[in-house]
Formats: structure tokens, C-alpha cells, sequence
């Protein structure tokens, strides 16, 4: 008798022990949980920022030098694909979007450059005079002397 005592004391330390864990566990699967869905949301806004610099690439692959253009008659130079894949992974592509996206890009002088006429207040942008993509103009070299 003392030693089915024995057994079940062992057995009921033991089940305590598990039921500890499973607590344990259960506590680090929601930490985990949140933790991924954090995560999805880095993704997400990762995804997002790659899709703009890749529009605003665009722009300035289409864009010409010596032309300036305002955010509407940008957009008409865009293939329709990319209209739609903002509405899948952001928001819609329109022109004030556009207009927003390139403002960034010319407060830190990078793509493009921004003219407001006077009266209108009217914006109108051109690409960077010598912009050959994400790195920018091409430096001039002093010959390696």
C-alpha cells in the first residue's frame, strides 16, 4: 500500500510538473504569435516601400530631362500594371500620390526636380539633369590625378 502511495504522490508531483509547462508553453506560444504577427507587418511595410522606390524608378525611366511634366501627365506615362498592383498591395496609384512620392525624392535631391509657377502654384517636375538611376549622376572624375 505504501508503495501505490509512493507512485501516486510521484505521479501527481509529475502531473503538476506538466501542467507548469504546458502553462510555460502555452505562454510562449502567444509570444511567439505576436511576434509573428509583427513580423507580417515589417513584411508588409517592406514590400510596400520596395513597390514606391520601384514606381518612382519607373517615373524615372519615362521621364524625360528636358520636360517638364505635372503629377497627372506622369501617371499617363505609367503601364496600367503598376495601377494595379498599388491597389493590390498599398493604395491606389493617383496623382497626388505620385506627387507625394516624388516630393520626398526632391527634398533630398535624388530623381527629380520640382518647378512652382508663381501664379498657379501649379507643380511640375523634370528628371535630374544626368540621372542614371538609383546611385544618381555620374560623378566627374578628375582623370585619377
Amino acid at each position: 500500500m505504501e508503495e501505490t502511495y509512493a507512485t501516486s504522490e510521484a505521479v501527481a508531483r509529475e502531473n503538476e510538473a506538466l501542467k507548469k509547462r504546458e502553462a510555460e508553453l502555452k505562454e510562449r506560444v502567444l509570444d511567439l504569435g505576436t511576434q509573428v504577427s509583427e513580423l507580417r507587418k515589417d513584411v508588409t511595410r517592406l514590400e510596400r516601400a520596395e513597390f514606391w522606390d520601384r514606381v518612382i524608378r519607373e517615373i524615372a525611366d519615362v521621364m524625360p530631362e528636358d520636360r517638364w511634366l505635372d503629377a497627372t501627365e506622369i501617371m499617363r506615362l505609367l503601364p496600367p500594371s503598376l495601377a494595379m498592383e498599388a491597389i493590390a498591395l498599398d493604395r491606389a496609384l493617383t496623382p497626388g500620390r505620385i506627387r507625394r512620392k516624388m516630393l520626398i525624392r526632391v527634398e533630398w535631391e535624388r530623381y527629380f526636380e520640382l518647378r512652382v509657377e508663381s501664379g498657379t502654384r501649379k507643380e511640375a517636375y523634370r528628371r535630374l539633369k544626368g540621372w542614371t538611376g538609383a546611385l544618381g549622376p555620374p560623378r566627374k572624375t578628375d582623370g585619377g590625378a
